[in-house]
């Protein structure tokens, strides 16, 4: 079984991918961990950073360039990070271009839309992807850690 989790920043698509691997035995990599190597040198060229973590953790304030520098992976393939992440894992955290979306969407068996709005209501610049009820499984993160827990618990895989 193949998923793909979306939303917007610190909505905990992370966090549900966390608790899937736990309570369900899928394998995952945070996709911002996955590309931090090959986007380090240039990460570091332009923010000055001195070493992996301080480029990682301060992602949230460079989101736009990241999804530039994914979209140089995408370049000649829009699907290539989608295929690269899901040869050793089973999820794929937080994609958040549409053309990517659309061409790697037949990869997936699943996909999760993270919704934490009324909890987190920040606008986040780096999604174009749009909640769509046709082909995604709306998860709401408004509550407590808890209660995402116990959503996660009572899903069904085959």
């Amino acid at each position: 079984m193949k998923i793909l989790i979306l939303g917007a920043a610190g909505h905990g698509k992370d966090e549900f991918a966390e608790l899937l691997k736990k309570y369900h035995g899928f394998k995952f990599t945070s996709s911002s961990l996955f590309c931090l190597d090959a986007l380090f040198p240039v990460l570091a060229h332009v923010n000055g950073y001195g070493c992996k973590p301080e480029a990682f953790k301060d992602r949230d304030d460079n989101r736009m360039l990241w999804k530039g520098l994914i979209k140089l992976i995408n370049y000649a393939d829009k699907s290539a990070l989608a295929k690269l992440i899901l040869v050793d894992n089973d999820i794929y955290v937080g994609m958040r271009d549409n053309e990517e979306y659309l061409a790697a969407a037949p990869l997936f068996d699943i996909t999760y839309w993270i919704d934490a709005r009324f909890r987190v209501p920040k606008i986040d610049p780096s999604l174009n992807i749009a909640f769509d009820s046709t082909s995604m499984v709306l998860i709401p993160n408004n509550g407590t850690k808890l209660e995402l827990e116990n959503i996660v618990k009572s899903l069904k895989f085959p």
